[in-house]
């Protein structure tokens, strides 16, 4: 996924993380970290409220793509949305592997992450 990413260069890009508290959600936040993108992380719930707010942090961050799991991309893909969404599977394993690329270089200034607490 790192490799993904890289090659999308998406050095200094914000990238929406939507995951459970899962492993997904830990490969996708490295491989942002080893691409040199800014992991944008929001952990999706069921309720309407939580569109709502899907749909105003999209707007603010506007990340280059929306990672993902396989099993929320019907919820995203009901939003009117122009980011890709990009799914975290096996098979972006098996690119990392086949297409392996160096970390990108980072420097003290650069940022990391983007944490939402609160949408008001």
């Amino acid at each position: 996924m790192g490799t993904l990413l890289i090659h999308r260069k998406l050095k200094q890009q914000r990238v929406l993380l939507l995951h459970t508290n899962s492993i997904e959600f830990i490969t996708s936040f490295l491989a942002c970290q080893y691409a040199g993108a800014i992991a944008v992380p929001l952990f999706p719930q069921s309720e309407k409220r939580h569109t709502e707010q899907l749909i105003h942090i999209i707007k603010d961050a506007d990340p280059a793509p929306i990672i993902t799991e396989r099993s929320k991309v019907n919820e995203i893909s009901m939003l009117i949305i122009k980011q890709p969404i990009l799914i975290l599977d096996n098979s972006t394993s098996e690119l990392q592997i086949r297409d392996f690329l160096s970390p990108v270089i980072t420097l003290e200034d650069d940022i990391s992450f983007i944490q939402y607490t609160s949408v008001g």
